[in-house]
């Protein structure tokens, strides 16, 4: 008698160590969950330096694209998010021309910009916008790397506009927000606000921008500098 009511007084302990034990499973399945699921960068690289050829882009010292123009994307790359180390060297050369490391967050896109001169290349990481334009739009942000510039004496202005602050003044090595454009044939100019007169120091020339895309205005160079080191404004299409 005395075992049959030990063993019912020991049902209630047992039922509550059986919930105990299930619900810490279902808790531990849930956190793996969790942690096995990891999140993805995307980084697309941009060639503004203009004295320099093609380049090759590694990351994490694997290949990702080659034969990378002066004023020219790549398409993203998908990355798991974190730390990176990016690469980029002349074409189907050791001579490398970018070389940094950056943490990349997750469910976000990078470009990564190599830029200033084949003797003192440089590069930078500008976080790109994630969403995407309306049908028969299209939209384009300015990055102001002139290193002539670091009073932001540069604005950009579109043929016929008299609106001269289009992305408002943006200081050496910065980005400006994205505009939205009707798809279609537009000029972009640069202007030198400081001058004498208005006058466009850099044009892209007309290009036609389509509608759903992306675009990056890149300004390289200086007003004294020769070709290919002369100011120069570039419209970069993202893929």
């Amino acid at each position: 008698m005395k075992n049959y009511t030990k063993a019912l007084l020991m049902i209630p302990k047992i039922r509550f160590l059986l919930v105990f034990l299930g619900t810490f499973i279902i808790l531990a399945g849930c956190k793996k969950d969790e942690e096995s699921t990891p999140t993805f960068s995307q980084v697309m690289f941009i060639h503004a330096i203009p004295d320099v050829g093609p380049m090759d882009l590694f990351i994490d010292e694997s290949s990702a694209s080659s034969n990378i123009g002066f004023g020219s994307a790549t398409e993203y790359h998908e990355v798991p998010a974190g730390n990176h180390r990016i690469t980029a060297t002349l074409a189907a050369s050791i001579n490398e021309k970018v070389n940094t490391s950056h943490a990349f967050d997750g469910d976000k896109k990078f470009s990564v910009v190599a830029f200033n001169t084949n003797a003192q290349p440089q590069s930078i990481v500008i976080p790109d916008t994630v969403a995407t334009p309306a049908s028969g739009k299209f939209w384009v942000r300015y990055i102001n790397l002139s290193p002539a510039s670091n009073n932001a004496s540069y604005v950009i202005r579109v043929d016929g506009s008299t609106a001269l602050f289009e992305f408002g003044t943006r200081s050496y090595k910065t980005a400006s927000n994205y505009r939205e454009y009707d798809a279609g044939a537009y000029t972009f100019n640069a202007v030198n606000i400081n001058a004498a007169t208005s006058s466009n120091a850099a044009t892209t020339g007309e290009i036609s921008f389509e509608g759903g895309k992306i675009y990056t205005l890149v300004l390289t160079g200086t007003e004294s500098g020769t070709a290919p080191l002369n100011l120069q404004l570039t419209a970069v299409a993202n893929k």
